[in-house]
């Protein structure tokens, strides 16, 4: 799921999120557990992106957005995004965080051809590249990117290998997670 938020002002408290769902388990007619590697994965965190020309709270919405990957038995969901965009400073926040889910059952991605096997991973695909955030191109800026939770983090290219570039010019995180680069990133 997504929440996209457009306004002049932020007031308030609360938590705005987009979690992905936790993956089935694999139960015997007694609702007994079974064999947990025959359980579902979870579900991915969705996308959150919030828009504003004034932040009128008490403190920031600083960590009480999140676009946190579902739990399971057998591999977590990959997080979401949270994307905070000021627009009178124009400064582009992209926060990352799986909240502390476990991490891939592989780290390594050897083939970047078929991602269809990568669980546990979040993603900019294609899709986003002709966004004015991307300069209707291959090329994302961000004044932040923060990465927590154990996120593994990549742009997925079509063709594979296409030109992209991800620029960012301060990097917040609590040091587990990943930014994985195929050819010419």
């Amino acid at each position: 799921g997504s929440v996209w938020i457009y306004a002049n002002v932020i007031t308030g408290t609360g938590n705005i999120s987009a979690n992905g769902g936790p993956g089935a388990e694999d139960n015997d007619a007694d609702l007994r557990p079974k064999d947990p590697s025959s359980a579902g994965g979870g579900g991915a965190g969705g996308r959150v992106a919030m828009y504003f020309k004034q932040n009128s709270t008490a403190s920031p919405f600083y960590g009480r957005h999140r676009a946190v990957g579902g739990a399971s038995q057998k591999e977590a969901g990959g997080a979401g995004t949270v994307f905070l965009y000021h627009m009178v400073y124009n400064h582009r926040t992209l926060i990352l965080d799986n909240g502390n889910n476990p991490e891939p059952t592989t780290r390594r991605i050897s083939d970047f051809a078929n991602i269809s096997t990568l669980g546990l991973r979040t993603f900019i695909l294609p899709e986003s590249f002709n966004s004015e955030f991307a300069g209707n191109s291959r090329n994302f800026s961000f004044e932040e990117l923060q990465i927590y939770g154990h996120v593994h983090f990549l742009i997925y290219t079509v063709p594979v290998g296409a030109v992209c570039r991800l620029f960012f010019t301060n990097m917040i995180g609590d040091r587990t997670g990943f930014i994985h680069l195929a050819a010419n990133q």
